[in-house]
C-alpha cells in the first residue's frame, strides 16, 4: 500500500526553553502559532544565538532541526512503518530546501518538489516550554507558493491514500484540484483540519469540499465543534454525515471514530507529556497504516493512539529508530492474531 502527502514543507527549528520568560521577551503568546516574515524569523533565532543558554536537546547547541509540516510528519511516519510514500511540496534553493528533500529521500520516500529560486524555504521555529507546550513562529516562505500548475496526474498514480493538511486551505484551487486528481487516480482522500481557526475562517468552503471529496477526516474536538456547530458526541455524529470515516481526537481522553453511524471509543495510552509537537500527525500515521492493512477500526484507532503517545514523550515531531522499534513491538500486541 502507498500513501502520498501534500502540505507545507517546513523545516522545524526546535528550541527547548528553560522558562517562558523568553516568550514574553519576544512577544509570542504561549501556545500560539504566529506567521512571521523572514526578518522576524531571523530576529527570533538571533535572540537565542546571543543568549548563552543550554536550551537545546544536544547540550549547548540551541537548535535541533527536523523536516516538518503536518502532512509531511504524517506521511513520514507511514514510511517508518513500512509503507511506500511520497510527498508533494515546495522549497527554496537553499540549505533548508536541500536538507528537506535529502531527508525525505533518505527515509525512502519519493519527493515531488517545486523549487523556488528567489524565495527561501519555509521554517517553523518551535519553542517548547518546560511542560511541553509549543509556541510557533512560522515563516512559510517557498512552502506557501505551491500551486496547481505544479501538479501532474502521474504524481498521484499508484497511491492508495492521498493525505492533505488543513494549513493549505488558503489555496482553495490547490486543495480541490489535488483532491479531484487523487480520486481520478483511484486514491482515497484523507484530510486533517489542522486548526479550529482554519475551520472558522473557511467554513463554507470546507462544508462544500469535504462531502464532495474527503474519505477520511481528522479533527480534534474544537475543530469538530466549529465545523458542525455542535459539541462532543453530537459534533462527531454530525461530522460523520459529511464523510464516510471521521477520527476525532479528544486529548487526554483518547479519540472517537465514526463509520456508518457506528461510534468507536479509542482509549489513550499513558505517556509523559514532554512535547506535543507532532502528536496529531503521528496519530494520522498510525491510522493510515491501520487502514492500509485493513485492520478493524478499533485496532486502527489503538495503533494511532499508541504512536501518538510515544511522540509526546520526546522532543520533536518524529520518533527515531529506537522509538519506532518500540512502537512496532507494542503494535504486535494490539494487532489481532488473525490479521
Amino acid at each position: 500500500m502507498r500513501v502520498l502527502g501534500m502540505g507545507n514543507a517546513l523545516t522545524d527549528i526546535i528550541i527547548r526553553l528553560d522558562n517562558d520568560e523568553h516568550l514574553d521577551h519576544l512577544g509570542l503568546p504561549r501556545g500560539s502559532m504566529q506567521l512571521v516574515d523572514e526578518k522576524r524569523s531571523k530576529e527570533i533565532l538571533d535572540y537565542f544565538r546571543q543568549n548563552d543558554m543550554k536550551i537545546g536537546a544536544s547540550g549547548n547547541r540551541p537548535f535541533t532541526f527536523s523536516t516538518g509540516g503536518s502532512a509531511s510528519n504524517a506521511v513520514t511516519g507511514c514510511a517508518a512503518l513500512g509503507l511506500k510514500c511520497g510527498f508533494i511540496g515546495s522549497a527554496g534553493e537553499d540549505e533548508y530546501g536541500k536538507f528537506y528533500v535529502n531527508d525525505l529521500t533518505e527515509r525512502g520516500m519519493t519527493p515531488y518538489f517545486q523549487t523556488m529560486q528567489n524565495t527561501p524555504s519555509g521554517t517553523a521555529i518551535t519553542l517548547v516550554s518546560p511542560e511541553g507546550e509549543r509556541t510557533f513562529a512560522t515563516h512559510l516562505g517557498a512552502a506557501y507558493q505551491l500551486t496547481t500548475l505544479f501538479l501532474k496526474k502521474e504524481y498521484f498514480e499508484g497511491y492508495d491514500y492521498f493525505h492533505i493538511e488543513g494549513y493549505l486551505v488558503q489555496n482553495y484551487e490547490l486543495l480541490e484540484t489535488s483532491m479531484k486528481m487523487a480520486h481520478e487516480a483511484g486514491a482515497k482522500v484523507s484530510f486533517d483540519m489542522g486548526s479550529y481557526n482554519i475551520v472558522e475562517e473557511n467554513l463554507d468552503f470546507l462544508r462544500n469540499i469535504i462531502p464532495k471529496y474527503v474519505d477520511v477526516l481528522f479533527c480534534n474536538e474544537r475543530e469538530a465543534q466549529t465545523f458542525t456547530g455542535k459539541t462532543g458526541n453530537s459534533a462527531l455524529r454530525e461530522a460523520g454525515k459529511t464523510c464516510p470515516l471521521v477520527a476525532m481526537k479528544t486529548g487526554g481522553n483518547g479519540s472517537m471514530l465514526i463509520n456508518k453511524n457506528i461510534v468507536y471509543m479509542i482509549p489513550p495510552f499513558p505517556a509523559e507529556r514532554i512535547d506535543t509537537n507532532g502528536a496529531g500527525d503521528s496519530y494520522v500515521s498510525g491510522f493510515l497504516y491501520g487502514l492500509s492493512k485493513n485492520y478493524p477500526l478499533q485496532t486502527t484507532g489503538e495503533i494511532a493512539s499508541l504512536i501518538s503517545s510515544k511522540v509526546i514523550s520526546i522532543i520533536g515531531p518524529k520518533l527515531g529508530s529506537e522509538g519506532w522499534k518500540m512502537v512496532k513491538e507494542e503494535m504486535s500486541r494490539i494487532i489481532p492474531a488473525t490479521s
